[in-house]
C-alpha cells in the first residue's frame, strides 16, 4: 500500500510540472505573450481577465465559460474589473447601481472603439479580505463575433 502511495506521489511530482512546462493547462490557462487566450477552453467565469472573449455554453450555469481567442466566434468580452467594498455598495444605493457606476467608463470606452449595439453585464463574486466582505466584479459587454 505504501509503495502504491509513493508511486502515485512521485508521478504527480513529475507529471504536473512536466505538463506545465510543455504548455498544458494543468496550472493555468494557456495565454500568448500579450496575455490573451491562445486556444478555446473552458474556464471559471471568475478567472477571466480583461479582454477575454467568451460564451456561456450553458445558460443555466454561468460559473463556467468557453473562453476563446477574440478573433474566433464569441458573444461577450470582459472590458473591466475591480472590487467594491460593502460601504461603496451601500453609498451607491445597492449592488446594481454600484456596478453600473464602476463599469461606466470602461463601457463608454469599449462602445466608442467597437461600434454597434452593446449591452453591459456583470460577473460578480464576493470574498472575505482582511475581515471585510468585498465584491469582485468583471464588466462584460456583448461583443458578438462570428456565430457564437
Amino acid at each position: 500500500m505504501r509503495t502504491l502511495f509513493r508511486t502515485a506521489i512521485a508521478m504527480v511530482l513529475v507529471v504536473v510540472p512536466a505538463a506545465a512546462l510543455t504548455g498544458c493547462d494543468v496550472l493555468a490557462p494557456t495565454r500568448n505573450a500579450d496575455g490573451h487566450i491562445a486556444h478555446t477552453m473552458m474556464l471559471s467565469a471568475t478567472d477571466m481577465v480583461v479582454d477575454d472573449c467568451f460564451t456561456f455554453t450553458n445558460p443555466s450555469d454561468v460559473s463556467q465559460a468557453q473562453v476563446t481567442p477574440c478573433n474566433q466566434p464569441h458573444a461577450l468580452r470582459v472590458i473591466g474589473q475591480g472590487r467594491l467594498s460593502e460601504e461603496r455598495v451601500a453609498l451607491d444605493g445597492g449592488l446594481q447601481t454600484a456596478l453600473a457606476a464602476a463599469c461606466k467608463n470602461d463601457f463608454a470606452a469599449f462602445r466608442a472603439s467597437h461600434p454597434g449595439i452593446r449591452k453591459l453585464q456583470f460577473i460578480v463574486s464576493t470574498r472575505q479580505q482582511g475581515g471585510e466582505t468585498v465584491t469582485l466584479y468583471s464588466c462584460v459587454s456583448t461583443d458578438r463575433v462570428g456565430a457564437a
